[in-house]
């Protein structure tokens, strides 16, 4: 098979799951085989595109030339971007990016996912190296900024959790400012996260 083309099949054929879990690859790398199933769809295809009915049996049905022929046709056929579901809370978030001083937010989108939740996706493609999205570090929520807004009290509790201090810092920041409504600063960012009841997530996915 021509380079590229068993990986390109290999991403045609993979489970929303699966295109999440796959590693950064670098541009023009070999997609490895995501599981036993996603592979036999993705060698199924390019056999019935390769050598029409034959499905049943692993004998190719075609000569070789008219195989060659239909593989020359399918490396040169270009695959139509799939259409972005942008999620309901896709526009609040850009327009949050812009309120922060943040940039590129017309270069993303907010987008629902199959099987719930949501994901951040490039809006059209992206060189190598280029910066895509950007905000102020002033605007960001950390360990740090948790550490400067919580009582004393509490930053010392929970510093005796070791590694995962600056995560439980964060959380409780959060829930504070989320009790606080309208009042917190981050108010506008808030209410794009997740609902804290059975439909929503707990405060450790935001």
């Amino acid at each position: 098979l021509p380079p590229g083309l068993l990986s390109a099949a290999r991403l045609h054929a993979m489970s929303e799951a699966e295109l999440w879990a796959l590693p950064p690859l670098d541009v023009g790398s070999d997609v490895p085989p995501a599981s036993a199933a996603s592979e036999w769809r993705a060698l199924t295809k390019l056999r019935r595109a390769l050598c029409p009915g034959s499905a049943a049996d692993l004998s190719p049905s075609l000569p070789a030339e008219e195989v060659a022929q239909l593989l020359r046709a399918l490396c040169a056929v270009e695959v139509e971007p799939m259409p972005l579901r942008r999620h309901s809370s896709d526009a609040n978030a850009r327009a949050l990016l812009a309120a922060l001083g943040g940039g590129g937010g017309e270069r993303v989108a907010v987008v629902g996912c199959s099987a719930g939740g949501r994901g951040l996706v490039a809006a059209s493609p992206i060189a190598s190296d280029e910066v895509v999205v950007s905000l102020p570090a002033a605007s960001l929520v950390s360990g740090a900024t948790a550490r400067a807004e919580l009582p004393a009290a509490v930053v010392a509790a929970l510093e005796e959790e070791g590694e995962w201090c600056d995560h439980l810092l964060v959380m409780h920041l959060l829930m504070r400012e989320r009790g606080r409504g309208a009042a917190s600063p981050l108010a506008a960012w808030l209410g794009l996260l997740p609902r804290l009841d059975g439909a929503g997530g707990p405060p450790s996915a935001w």
